[in-house]
């Protein structure tokens, strides 16, 4: 009980404007609060990732605004419940409380679950330019996936302000900014994980300048991604690297455009293969989403180009089935014998969903 009463604030007793005064401040400060933490990631983003990241999270966080409502909604709705119990000290507060958690936490996994399934079609209705399409993608996919601990933060919020307690959530939103403005700068502008600004298994964004820090995130645990302005760079850092007892990495060949990254993939295969150099004996990663600049085909086209031609890793921004199935069949074919060739049964397919009024095509098999 002595907590309840700590939490609780009668708002009935004593002087209404002081008592209203003191519980609307916190209310208004967390309000600018939760306004400089959505306006922190663009101004970093801005800064280190350019008009394409900007756009990004622009695009992306009015996405996330607009799924954060629905939580809004419901968390709004239960406070006024709560602070009608509270003033008529009800015993059913804490049935209401589970209730609206339990509401949060199941609106969170539908909304989470369309961000995450229908990002594309969401994308393609915003018109999103194509130079920021992957940066949104990523954007929505991590805020969609975060949705059900925005919505319990929410709910919890509504809970203290319906029993007239504002100081708590004033503080939580003020550590949360604190924290977002530091991980920006350490996800975006050290470590160069640009919009996204998420760790994964294989740690990217190695340099010339952080090769260090990063060596010491990765700590023998993550492959850890190395990256360069210029092949002569890349070489370097690696060999740094290695010195420092890491060879437990994966050499970032995408350039600045298609050409250069096509380039730089024959480059250190060729320097590896035929040069003997073991210093780019590592293998290599090219982010086709980012070449192609959210044109699906040319991404895919860029996929089996990789896939051929020594991009041991390719990364898409996503791939539907009519992708999928001819870059796998590529890949499968590459270590065929081709003496050797496959044979497939005699018998008509329905491929991608045909049915008795698509075009037939007629093959053989050699």
């Amino acid at each position: 009980m002595s907590n309840q009463k700590t939490l609780i604030n009668d708002m009935s007793r004593g002087p209404v404007l002081t008592k209203l005064f003191r519980f609307a401040l916190p209310i208004m400060l967390a309000n600018l609060l939760q306004a400089v933490y959505s306006m922190v990631d663009m101004i970093v983003v801005g800064q280190f990732c350019g008009p394409g990241g900007l756009s990004a999270v622009g695009i992306g966080g009015q996405l996330s605004f607009l799924f954060l409502t629905v939580g809004m909604g419901l968390g709004n709705g239960g406070q006024i419940v709560i602070s009608q119990q509270v003033g008529m000290k009800s015993e059913k507060i804490a049935k209401t409380v589970g209730t609206m958690i339990t509401m949060e936490f199941l609106a969170a996994l539908v909304i989470g679950a369309i961000g995450i399934v229908f990002h594309n079609p969401i994308l393609d209705l915003l018109n999103t330019p194509p130079e920021a399409r992957s940066n949104a993608v990523s954007y929505l996919l991590i805020c969609s996936s975060g949705m059900i601990f925005i919505y319990e933060y929410n709910a919890i919020c509504a809970i203290l302000r319906g029993m007239g307690e504002s100081r708590l959530p004033l503080v939580f939103i003020a550590v949360a900014s604190l924290v977002n403005i530091v991980l920006d700068l350490l996800f975006v502008g050290v470590l160069g994980w640009e919009a996204a600004g998420a760790a994964a298994k294989v740690l990217a964004g190695a340099n010339a300048s952080n090769w260090e820090a990063f060596n010491a995130l990765a700590a023998g645990k993550l492959v850890l991604g190395v990256k360069g302005a210029d092949l002569s760079e890349l070489h370097d850092t690696v060999e740094k690297l290695e010195a420092a007892g890491n060879k437990n990495l994966i050499l970032d060949v995408t350039g600045a455009s298609i050409k250069d990254a096509f380039a730089g993939a024959m480059q250190v295969r060729r320097a590896a293969l035929k040069g003997g150099d073991r210093t780019f004996g590592y293998p290599t990663i090219v982010n086709t989403a980012r070449l192609a600049r959210g044109d699906q085909h040319m991404q895919a086209a860029l996929a089996s180009v990789f896939t051929l031609r020594y991009g041991s890793i390719v990364v898409m921004d996503s791939m539907r089935y009519a992708e999928a199935l001819p870059l796998y069949g590529l890949r499968q074919n590459i270590f065929t014998d081709p003496q050797k060739p496959m044979k497939v049964e005699p018998g008509v397919y329905a491929l991608n969903g045909a049915d008795e009024n698509s075009i037939c095509c007629v093959t053989v098999d050699f």
